[in-house]
């Protein structure tokens, strides 16, 4: 294959050639920041990726939310509720990509994300580093800022799900939809009621390698067709006591300033 060096050859074509190819850098650059990896991994090996056949694959599933956000983002500026949602967003996105996540979804201000069958033990670490993540900005926030609140709740799912691109004439997501999906969206909203950061299904739970400090909670029925076992990971990297204080404090302060 020859190539061309474009900064010494002439002729009138070759100024708006290098623009052309210079912005064709630029959109893939963004469609890779606005879109998950999946989707670039494919255009990268010159796939179409609406042309890519749906399939059936086992996925641990992870849904996360941040904690209190309605009532916070209420009482916040446009700007204070930008510099929290991307505070939180940051923390998650960077804590699950660097154990081989897919973040494919911010859904406000929470996170779908999934690893392969084989990434379990890679899914609880990123729920670890996420906590330890948002306890490091709650403790170097300035005194009286709204990132002094950021707590999130994880839930974990693992099963088959289908996964590929799948949406309208107007709008394409490459995602996974499935059981498991809504098992973790369940399990993250459970969290709240439980009061424990990190809920899993028992599947999770019997498929962890690692020494984890994994603790049965008891059956729920937050799937209609049968009661789950429902699963808890301790770490000792959220507060829980602090969580539940914080938010309330910070909260009536701010009402109180605006009295």
């Amino acid at each position: 294959m020859n190539v061309i060096d474009l900064d010494h050859v002439g002729g009138e074509v070759i100024e708006p050639l290098k623009l052309l190819l210079e912005r064709m850098g630029d959109a893939q650059l963004i469609i890779e920041r606005y879109t998950q990896p999946a989707v670039s991994r494919i255009m990268t090996q010159g796939l179409n990726p609406l042309e890519v056949p749906l399939e059936n694959v086992t996925r641990q599933v992870m849904f996360t939310d941040m904690v209190g956000f309605s009532a916070i983002s209420a009482r916040l500026p446009i700007e204070g509720v930008s510099e929290l949602v991307s505070a939180y967003l940051e923390a998650c996105s960077t804590g699950i990509a660097r154990h081989g996540g897919e973040v494919t979804k911010y859904l406000g201000d929470g996170v779908m994300a999934y690893f392969d069958r084989a990434g379990i033990d890679d899914a609880l670490q990123s729920t670890v580093d996420v906590q330890l993540e948002l306890k490091r900005v709650r403790e170097d926030a300035p005194s009286g800022s709204a990132l002094s609140l950021l707590f999130s709740g994880f839930g974990l799912a693992l099963g088959l799900v289908i996964e590929g691109s799948m949406g309208s004439s107007v709008k394409m997501d490459y995602t996974i939809i499935g059981e498991p999906v809504n098992t973790a969206a369940r399990l993250e909203a459970l969290t709240r009621t439980l009061d424990t950061p990190v809920l899993m299904t028992a599947e999770v739970a019997a498929a962890a390698g690692r020494d984890w400090d994994i603790r049965f909670v008891g059956a729920s029925d937050i799937n209609s067709d049968h009661p789950i076992r429902v699963h808890s990971l301790a770490t000792g990297a959220t507060d829980m006591a602090s969580m539940r204080s914080t938010i309330p404090t910070y909260l009536d302060a701010v009402t109180d300033s605006r009295s």
